[in-house]
């Protein structure tokens, strides 16, 4: 049995989304909630890709919370897609880094993708998971673009669940 469920992501998106969608409730600890639930559904999907990929479960323990670190690490195996049809190949992981959280984002300086949400403290948002559990206030990105990002990782991931592996060394 896996040490990191994908399954579990999935479930942890739900209850953000209830959360979420809870009519005339935008105080801080609903928010502060979803937002927790959002960026630990991408810390499980980032380790169970890499636990799937075989990497060894002290060394995914070892990334802790990064979610950046994390992502890079995935971004690092390779996947198996049919870039031709009837001949698949193993590709870099990384393709999920661009996808598009939000598209009325795309022209603004730092345009929403993957990649740039699981780098976000970077930015100046508040860091994963203390500066969300604990303290006044959050500063982060909207949390419809954590929602969306949860899910783009997730339905990436289980996608791409039996075909991922440690990058071969060449």
């Amino acid at each position: 049995m896996p040490e990191y469920n994908i399954g579990f992501s999935k479930v942890l998106i739900d209850a953000a989304n209830i959360i979420i969608n809870i009519e005339n409730d935008d105080t801080l600890n609903s928010q502060r909630a979803a937002l927790y639930l959002c960026k630990l559904s991408c810390e499980i999907t980032l380790k169970a890709s890499l636990e799937k990929a075989g990497r060894r479960i002290a060394e995914i323990r070892a990334y802790s919370h990064n979610l950046e670190a994390l992502g890079n690490a995935v971004g690092k195996c390779e996947i198996e897609k049919e870039i031709m049809k009837g001949r698949p190949t193993w590709i870099s992981a990384s393709d999920f880094f661009g996808t598009e959280v939000d598209k009325r984002m795309v022209d603004v300086k730092t345009n929403a993708t993957i990649g740039t949400m699981l780098a976000s403290e970077k930015h100046g948002s508040s860091k994963y998971p203390n500066e969300i559990r604990y303290g006044e206030s959050i500063r982060d990105y909207p949390l419809e673009l954590w929602l969306n990002t949860a899910k783009e990782l997730f339905s990436w991931a289980d996608k791409n669940y039996d075909k991922i592996r440690l990058a071969s060394k060449f």
